[in-house]
């Protein structure tokens, strides 16, 4: 297993520079602002009509401070990871919804559409067009699922963009809105730790993957300790009355 990965160019060329005093900067143009408020409607709706916790992860351009000025100037990179280990799937569901007998599965990813149904239309309604809206990642969290990627993350594989299973992991150390997405990060660290040396290569790679996907592995010196290089500093990180993550806004 090697322990090094290359870094990946993502940085954006369109012509602004990349906050490098805060991992994450939101800029305070009225386009930005707009969408960040309409997915923290989406997920207070959700919970609170719902009962489902769901979590916005934001990534990409609009968290580094880029100003947008214009609707169409750009996409919203996010996924959304919702969690249903706590309710009964069965009263969420239509009986018209789904043939009879389908599985947990079925069921989970028939809550999924029913999540991105609502998103994509109340981004419309910022004004996002529906190819502004194609690439959005949705994940079911929960301790199975963080597990079964964890065992199937393959660190051979050279194009890591393309282990759905790692970029299940990796998203989850993206900005949440609201920031309260740590309980499952630390539940993600303290896996790494209990599988020992094994879970100490995951997270440097994992890591490594971040930096290179938000940084192009430029990071400046001012904001090396947001990313956290150890299981033990991740733990502390993520623990409940640490420090959250810095957003300027």
């Amino acid at each position: 297993m090697s322990d090094v990965v290359k870094p990946i160019n993502t940085m954006d060329s369109l012509g602004y520079e990349p906050d490098r005093t805060r991992r994450f900067s939101l800029s305070s143009d009225p386009i930005t602002k707009g969408r960040i408020a309409a997915l923290a409607d989406i997920r207070k709706f959700i919970e609170g009509e719902w009962g489902i916790p769901v979590y916005f992860i934001i990534y990409g351009s609009i968290i580094k401070g880029r100003e947008l000025h214009d609707k169409k100037e750009s996409d919203v990179d996010f996924c959304i990871y919702y969690d249903i280990s706590g309710i009964e799937i069965d009263n969420y569901i239509s009986v018209h919804d789904l043939e009879e007998g389908a599985d947990y599965e079925a069921k989970s990813n028939r809550i999924a559409a029913a999540i991105l149904f609502m998103v994509r239309a109340k981004m419309r309604d910022q004004g996002m067009s529906d190819s502004q809206l194609d690439n959005i990642w949705i994940y079911e969290t929960s301790d199975e699922k963080i597990d079964n990627a964890l065992q199937k993350i393959d660190l051979t594989n050279p194009v890591f963009a393309n282990d759905q299973e790692l970029m299940r992991i990796v998203r989850m150390f993206y900005f949440d809105i609201g920031n309260s997405f740590n309980p499952w990060k630390l539940k993600v660290v303290k896996k790494l730790e209990d599988m020992g040396e094994e879970g100490v290569k995951l997270w440097k790679h994992i890591v490594a993957f971040i930096m290179n996907q938000e940084r192009a592995g430029d990071i400046p010196e001012e904001i090396v300790p947001e990313y956290p290089q150890t299981i033990a500093e991740a733990i502390a990180k993520y623990s409940p009355n640490s420090s959250m993550e810095e957003v300027r806004s």
